[in-house]
């Protein structure tokens, strides 16, 4: 039986699933397109009120505010699910305890520098 790789959408939603980010909030697929433009350019990331918000906000036909506060949401979700634990294994990492939070850009920064890492051992 052949396996076929998965495809960098299906990584980042097995990822944010895990760590209880559910598809069906709005910041879950505002946080998948955030990492992608950040993985194709990663100079976005340093300007992600000028450049990443608003390239999210145009294509999903929304404000600018809306991105940013669906991806806080998203994350503030994962938190309260105490799934921090779940990243923490999913990176090899210890980077977070359940009392610390990171921001928008800290959480889209850790995840678009690992996936391509978790690419390539697939």
């Amino acid at each position: 039986m052949v396996t076929q790789a998965k495809s960098l959408d299906e990584i980042i939603s097995d990822i944010t699933i895990s760590i209880g980010i559910p598809a069906n909030i709005i910041g879950s697929a505002y946080i998948s397109e955030a990492v992608k433009l950040v993985i194709e350019k990663p100079s976005v990331l340093s300007c992600i009120t000028k450049e990443l918000y608003p390239t999210i906000a145009n294509k999903y036909d929304t404000k600018v505010a809306n991105v940013e506060r669906g991806i806080r949401h998203a994350i503030e979700v994962a938190w309260s699910k105490n799934r921090i634990i779940g990243l923490n294994k999913i990176f090899n990492l210890n980077i977070y305890q359940e009392t610390e939070k990171p921001c928008n850009s800290e959480f889209i920064a850790l995840l678009a520098e690992r996936i391509p890492h978790i690419m390539k051992r697939m």
